[in-house]
């Protein structure tokens, strides 16, 4: 019984995904098709492929379909605007690691299900993939920044008043520095 799912990707009107067996097939226009490869930032299918397979099977929902999940993925990394390679893979990656912390948590609360060692196991997994999301937070930060924090100190005497203003050029991949 092949049932055919389908369903629109909101930020890509007249875009398609849909579901026959176990493949999910892209339908739309060329300029769709641009539009998701630019998301990726690749020219190349089989490298978008190769992504959304990898943030599609980390989607632990099982109830959930595959065409739900993929629509989901494009959300998520939309909503973070990857401006190159670097920043679609640790977006990716983010993506991923927040869908597994997730399910780590939802198993570490299932106390009808887990001893209470599986438990104490499923919450320092998930701990770890909180720590490492926060790294890779961390890393697209200080990658779109070139890593410049600018701290200034002011000294105001009682009663005093001041205005501070100072310009700066961010660095970072982004900014050309």
């Amino acid at each position: 019984m092949n049932k055919e799912v389908s369903t629109k990707v909101q930020k890509y009107p007249s875009f398609e995904l849909s579901k026959k067996g176990d493949k999910i097939e892209i339908h739309g226009t060329s300029k769709q098709f641009d539009n998701v490869l630019e998301l990726f930032k690749t020219d190349s299918m089989d490298v978008m492929m190769e992504k959304m397979d990898a943030l599609v099977t980390a989607d632990y929902r099982e109830d959930v379909d595959q065409v739900s999940k993929t629509t989901a993925a494009l959300g998520k990394l939309t909503d973070l605007a990857p401006q190159d390679a670097i920043e679609v893979t640790l977006c990716c990656q983010m993506i991923i690691l927040e869908q597994q912390f997730v399910y780590m948590t939802r198993g570490a609360n299932n106390t009808k299900v887990n001893t209470g060692e599986a438990v104490l196991t499923a919450r320092s997994h998930a701990m770890r993939l909180s720590r490492e999301y926060l790294n890779h937070v961390d890393t697209l930060r200080k990658y779109r920044t070139g890593g410049e924090q600018i701290i200034k100190h002011v000294h105001i005497n009682e009663g005093g008043q001041a205005v501070v203003f100072d310009n700066y050029v961010q660095g970072g991949q982004k900014n050309g520095n």
